[in-house]
Protein backbone atom coordinates (compact mmCIF):
# COMPACT_ATOMS: atom_id res chain seq x y z
CA UNK A 1 0.00 0.00 0.00
CA UNK A 2 0.94 3.70 -0.69
CA UNK A 3 -1.02 6.88 0.47
CA UNK A 4 -0.17 9.55 -1.91
CA UNK A 5 -1.17 13.21 -2.88
CA UNK A 6 -5.01 12.47 -5.06
CA UNK A 7 -4.68 13.89 -8.95
CA UNK A 8 -7.26 14.67 -10.67
CA UNK A 9 -7.57 11.16 -12.62
CA UNK A 10 -8.75 9.68 -8.80
CA UNK A 11 -11.97 11.52 -8.78
CA UNK A 12 -13.98 8.93 -10.17
CA UNK A 13 -12.59 6.21 -7.66
CA UNK A 14 -12.60 8.77 -4.52
CA UNK A 15 -15.76 9.04 -5.39
CA UNK A 16 -17.32 5.70 -5.63
CA UNK A 17 -15.56 5.15 -2.20
CA UNK A 18 -16.90 7.55 -0.26
CA UNK A 19 -20.23 7.33 -1.73
CA UNK A 20 -20.56 2.92 -1.14
CA UNK A 21 -19.42 3.72 2.56
CA UNK A 22 -21.43 6.45 3.20
CA UNK A 23 -24.57 4.52 1.91
CA UNK A 24 -23.63 1.55 3.95
CA UNK A 25 -22.57 3.15 7.60
CA UNK A 26 -23.85 6.87 7.72
CA UNK A 27 -27.16 7.59 5.68
CA UNK A 28 -29.01 4.74 8.13
CA UNK A 29 -28.51 6.92 10.95
CA UNK A 30 -29.83 10.04 8.65
CA UNK A 31 -33.63 11.19 8.02
CA UNK A 32 -34.21 10.15 4.43
CA UNK A 33 -34.87 13.97 3.31
CA UNK A 34 -31.09 14.36 2.97
CA UNK A 35 -29.61 11.91 1.71
CA UNK A 36 -29.68 13.19 -1.96
CA UNK A 37 -28.25 16.97 0.02
CA UNK A 38 -25.03 14.37 1.26
CA UNK A 39 -24.20 11.74 -1.72
CA UNK A 40 -24.49 15.35 -3.78
CA UNK A 41 -21.92 16.45 -2.04
CA UNK A 42 -19.63 13.54 -3.05
CA UNK A 43 -20.18 13.33 -7.08
CA UNK A 44 -17.39 13.47 -8.93
CA UNK A 45 -18.22 17.04 -9.98
CA UNK A 46 -17.92 17.72 -5.98
CA UNK A 47 -14.84 16.41 -5.65
CA UNK A 48 -13.14 18.30 -8.33
CA UNK A 49 -14.22 21.26 -7.42
CA UNK A 50 -13.01 20.47 -3.50
CA UNK A 51 -9.42 19.15 -5.14
CA UNK A 52 -9.35 23.01 -7.19
CA UNK A 53 -10.49 24.96 -4.24
CA UNK A 54 -8.85 24.92 -0.36
CA UNK A 55 -8.97 20.91 0.36
CA UNK A 56 -6.13 18.38 -0.03
CA UNK A 57 -6.75 14.77 -0.36
CA UNK A 58 -4.42 12.06 0.21
CA UNK A 59 -5.50 8.74 -1.23
CA UNK A 60 -4.60 5.14 0.43
CA UNK A 61 -3.68 2.86 -2.69
CA UNK A 62 -3.30 -0.95 -3.27
CA UNK A 63 -1.51 -2.40 -6.49
CA UNK A 64 -4.36 -5.14 -6.93
CA UNK A 65 -7.16 -3.21 -5.69
CA UNK A 66 -6.98 0.21 -6.56
CA UNK A 67 -8.00 3.29 -4.07
CA UNK A 68 -8.86 1.61 -1.18
CA UNK A 69 -8.75 4.83 1.78
CA UNK A 70 -9.10 8.51 1.22
CA UNK A 71 -8.69 11.10 3.49
CA UNK A 72 -9.18 14.96 2.81
CA UNK A 73 -8.06 18.04 4.87
CA UNK A 74 -9.87 21.96 3.99
CA UNK A 75 -7.95 24.47 5.36
CA UNK A 76 -4.78 22.28 6.42
CA UNK A 77 -7.62 21.81 9.97
CA UNK A 78 -10.62 20.27 9.02
CA UNK A 79 -10.83 16.60 8.68
CA UNK A 80 -13.65 16.64 5.55
CA UNK A 81 -13.22 13.50 4.27
CA UNK A 82 -12.25 10.19 6.11
CA UNK A 83 -13.47 6.78 4.05
CA UNK A 84 -11.35 3.31 4.51
CA UNK A 85 -13.10 0.18 1.85
CA UNK A 86 -15.04 -2.03 4.31
CA UNK A 87 -12.76 -4.86 3.21
CA UNK A 88 -9.73 -2.91 4.50
CA UNK A 89 -11.36 -2.35 7.95
CA UNK A 90 -8.57 -2.95 11.12
CA UNK A 91 -5.37 -3.30 8.45
CA UNK A 92 -3.74 0.25 9.33
CA UNK A 93 -4.86 2.06 6.52
CA UNK A 94 -7.17 4.85 8.32
CA UNK A 95 -3.85 4.94 10.94
CA UNK A 96 -1.37 5.62 7.70
CA UNK A 97 -4.18 7.98 5.64
CA UNK A 98 -4.46 10.21 9.25
CA UNK A 99 -1.16 10.26 9.97
CA UNK A 100 0.05 11.53 6.38
CA UNK A 101 -2.81 14.12 6.41
CA UNK A 102 -1.81 15.42 10.11
CA UNK A 103 1.42 15.64 9.28
CA UNK A 104 1.17 17.38 6.11
CA UNK A 105 -0.91 19.45 7.74
CA UNK A 106 1.34 20.76 10.36
CA UNK A 107 4.30 21.16 7.91
CA UNK A 108 2.12 23.75 5.96
CA UNK A 109 1.75 25.40 9.24
CA UNK A 110 -1.37 23.99 11.56
CA UNK A 111 -0.44 24.04 14.87
CA UNK A 112 -3.78 25.05 16.29
CA UNK A 113 -5.49 21.28 15.73
CA UNK A 114 -7.91 19.63 13.76
CA UNK A 115 -11.80 19.63 13.94
CA UNK A 116 -14.12 17.43 12.58
CA UNK A 117 -17.67 16.76 12.17
CA UNK A 118 -17.81 13.04 12.95
CA UNK A 119 -20.96 10.98 11.83
CA UNK A 120 -22.60 9.23 14.88
CA UNK A 121 -21.18 5.66 13.80
CA UNK A 122 -17.23 6.59 13.78
CA UNK A 123 -17.30 8.39 16.94
CA UNK A 124 -14.77 6.09 18.19
CA UNK A 125 -12.76 6.28 15.14
CA UNK A 126 -11.86 10.18 16.10
CA UNK A 127 -11.39 9.32 20.04
CA UNK A 128 -9.01 6.92 19.17
CA UNK A 129 -7.33 9.45 17.10
CA UNK A 130 -7.30 11.88 20.07
CA UNK A 131 -10.58 13.86 18.97
CA UNK A 132 -12.82 14.97 21.58
CA UNK A 133 -16.37 15.96 21.26
CA UNK A 134 -17.21 19.67 21.34
CA UNK A 135 -20.81 19.36 22.07
CA UNK A 136 -22.83 16.10 21.82
CA UNK A 137 -24.65 15.38 19.16
CA UNK A 138 -25.99 17.63 16.60
CA UNK A 139 -28.50 18.25 13.93
CA UNK A 140 -28.87 20.97 11.33
CA UNK A 141 -31.87 20.69 8.62
CA UNK A 142 -31.50 17.05 9.29
CA UNK A 143 -27.62 16.39 9.13
CA UNK A 144 -26.46 14.82 12.28
CA UNK A 145 -23.58 14.49 13.25
CA UNK A 146 -21.06 15.01 16.41
CA UNK A 147 -18.82 18.01 16.12
CA UNK A 148 -15.26 16.97 17.21
CA UNK A 149 -11.50 18.69 18.30
CA UNK A 150 -8.49 17.52 18.35
CA UNK A 151 -6.11 20.09 20.92
CA UNK A 152 -3.38 21.90 19.66
CA UNK A 153 -0.58 19.91 18.49
CA UNK A 154 3.23 20.14 17.74
CA UNK A 155 5.29 19.26 14.76
CA UNK A 156 5.54 15.47 15.63
CA UNK A 157 1.67 15.43 15.23
CA UNK A 158 1.60 15.34 19.42
CA UNK A 159 -1.09 17.02 21.10
CA UNK A 160 0.49 19.50 23.55
CA UNK A 161 -2.61 21.38 25.11
CA UNK A 162 -6.64 21.42 24.74
CA UNK A 163 -7.72 24.34 23.34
Amino acid sequence: MIVRLAETRDVKAISALITASTKRHILPDLPEQVHSILLGSMTESEIQRYLSLNYVYYVAENQLAGIIGVVAIRDNSHLYHFFVADEYHGNGVSSVLWQTAKLQSIAAGNLSGFTVNSAVGAEKVYLKMGFMRINGIREQGGMIDIPMLLSKVNKAGNAISSI
